[in-house]
C-alpha cells in the first residue's frame, strides 16, 4: 500500500504529537525534567518531542500516555484528517492559549465563566 503523504505532513503530526504532549503535562502541572525520569529519556529529549524535532517512537509514546494518565490514542486527537471540525491542536501550543485556558479554570463564578464563553464565541469568526 502506498502513502501519498510527503515528509513535511509527517513533520506537521510530529510538532501536534508534541504540542498535544506539552499541554497534557502542563495541564498536570509536571516538568518536564519529571515526565522524562518517568519514560526513561532526558528533559532535553522531552523538549525535542513537544517541539516535533524528534519523533516519539511507539514504546516512548505509549509510556507517556502511561504517566500522563491517558490513552496513547488521546495523544492524536483532533489530528484526523477526515474530522474537520476537530481541534486545531497546533493553536493549542500557543502561550497565549495556555494561559487563556489556566485563568478561564481559575474563575470560580459560573455566571462569569458562561459570559466569557459568550464573547468568545461572539468573537471568534465562523467556521464553515
Amino acid at each position: 500500500m502506498t502513502i501519498d503523504k510527503t515528509s513535511e505532513d509527517f513533520t506537521k503530526i510530529d510538532a501536534l504529537v508534541g504540542a498535544r504532549v506539552r499541554l497534557l503535562r502542563e495541564r498536570r502541572k509536571m516538568s518536564q525534567t519529571a515526565l522524562g525520569e518517568q519514560v526513561g529519556v532526558s528533559f532535553q529529549q522531552i523538549q525535542k518531542y513537544e517541539r516535533g524535532a524528534n519523533r516519539i517512537s511507539a514504546s516512548v509514546l505509549f509510556q507517556i500516555a502511561k504517566t500522563l494518565g491517558v490513552a496513547p490514542s488521546d495523544l492524536f486527537e483532533g489530528i484526523q484528517e477526515d474530522n474537520p471540525g476537530g481541534l486545531n491542536w497546533a493553536r493549542l501550543n500557543d502561550p497565549q492559549v495556555d494561559d487563556l485556558v489556566t485563568g478561564f479554570g481559575r474563575i470560580a463564578s459560573p455566571k462569569v465563566r458562561a459570559k466569557i464563553v459568550e464573547l468568545v464565541a461572539a468573537l471568534a469568526p465562523k467556521e464553515d
